[in-house]
């Protein structure tokens, strides 16, 4: 993966600020801007498994950003009830082995989320990003791309935290730059797990 892409490609478009700024202020916007945030951050993935990060896309259509970021959800939602509901059950075990092995599971469902968001965001079709068994051989197929996306997830917690440090007020901008990072990492994985080549998008059915 070309880590370093993930990180710089954002400033490389001619009106990132405008962009980062709009991406800013609707992350401080609760439940509508939250969803909007993550509809943009499909674009940009749909856009990179086509061939071009920049430039970034436009905030043109924050209503249909928002239903997308909803419909994207609900993908995360059903992969996440089987990690939820072995987390609960070990819990009970109160055992290090199987709390040990319950975060193993969370962190790959999370990888598994990533693949399934990127199916998802190249349709919209909610339907792609449930094909449990298509993401999850993609992740394994590419398991060291994801380790290392995991492993990254700690610095970009520490840039999403940095923020804070401007008065509070600068963590909104660094929230929604590190969601374009990952989704550009998250891309890199999903493509480099076909062999680099985009499979053609299916007709959309939600």
């Amino acid at each position: 993966m070309d880590i370093g892409r993930a990180f710089n490609y954002v400033f490389q478009d001619p009106r990132w600020i405008t962009k980062i700024v709009i991406g800013a202020v609707l992350v401080l916007i609760p439940i509508f801007g939250w969803f909007a945030v993550f509809g943009y951050s499909l674009r940009v993935i749909r856009n990179i498994v086509g061939g071009s990060d920049l430039p970034l896309p436009e905030w043109d259509d924050i209503g249909a950003m928002f239903v997308d970021g909803i419909k994207a959800f609900v993908v995360g939602i059903v992969w996440s009830i089987p990690a939820i509901l072995i987390s609960i059950i070990f819990s009970l075990a109160d055992n290090i082995f199987l709390s040990c092995l319950s975060s193993i599971i969370s962190a790959l469902t999370n990888a598994f989320i990533l693949a399934a968001i990127v199916s998802f965001a190249r349709t919209g079709n909610i339907a792609d990003g449930l094909q449990f068994q298509a993401s999850i051989n993609r992740v394994m197929s590419n398991l060291g791309d994801y380790i290392i996306i995991f492993l990254l997830s700690f610095v970009l917690a520490i840039i999403a935290g940095a923020g804070i440090i401007l008065c509070g007020v600068g963590i909104l901008f660094t929230i929604f730059y590190v969601t374009l990072v990952n989704a550009h990492l998250g891309s890199q994985a999903w493509l480099r797990s076909t062999g680099g080549a985009e499979a053609p998008p299916t007709q959309q059915a939600f």
